[in-house]
């Protein structure tokens, strides 16, 4: 996925004008948001569930923490689109995924992607700042909901969809909080 996504930044510096550069990342930003939408939900539809500390748990809770990332960096690039984007995900997992998981999908987002997109709006820290702490209040709101009405809800299975969505969270705040910790390591070691 970063090789792809480096590859196309490659290309939009190389051939695209400015407007057109930041068209091509709203553009691509939602695609994306969308895209792992549907495909964690196709996924909690059909893929099967394994055992942890005495519940079944799906498989796809280890990658839930894609959707929450894809949103937040959708919303960075094309701010209140992203309620869009969220919307057709959920219309495009109805048919594509079972309509159970895409009714419990829409209502999970309606309740925790709400609050979760209020938190990084409303909030003025720097985006990797926000991940993290929209991650923290939405991520179990989300899991509490969408489990409890797919038929999983356990302890095991919300730990493991939060966890690995603050998990995700925490990659990205740590990757755009590295260039700053280099920069200011280097400034202390210079000076010191």
């Amino acid at each position: 996925m970063m090789e792809l996504w480096t590859f196309l930044s490659c290309v939009k510096t190389q051939f695209l004008k400015t407007g057109e550069k930041i068209m091509f990342e709203k553009a691509f930003s939602l695609f994306v948001y969308v895209a792992s939408v549907v495909g964690i939900n196709y996924g909690f539809a059909y893929l099967p569930a394994f055992e942890l500390w005495g519940a079944f748990v799906p498989s796809t809770a280890l990658l839930v923490g894609i959707v929450f990332v894809a949103r937040d960096y959708a919303q960075r690039h094309a701010g209140h689109w992203v309620v869009v984007a969220m919307v057709v995900g959920c219309l495009v997992s109805y048919f594509f995924a079972s309509k159970e998981v895409a009714m419990a999908s829409a209502a999970a987002f309606i309740v925790s992607e709400v609050t979760d997109w209020a938190v990084y709006t409303v909030s003025k820290l720097p985006f990797h700042k926000r991940v993290l702490l929209s991650s923290l209040i939405g991520t179990p709101v989300d899991g509490l909901v969408f489990l409890t009405m797919i038929g999983y809800f356990s302890l095991p299975a919300l730990v493991l969809t939060s966890g690995m969505k603050i998990v995700a969270a925490a990659i990205i705040y740590a990757v755009y909080a590295m260039p700053k910790l280099k920069v200011a390591y280097a400034v202390k070691s210079h000076i010191g």
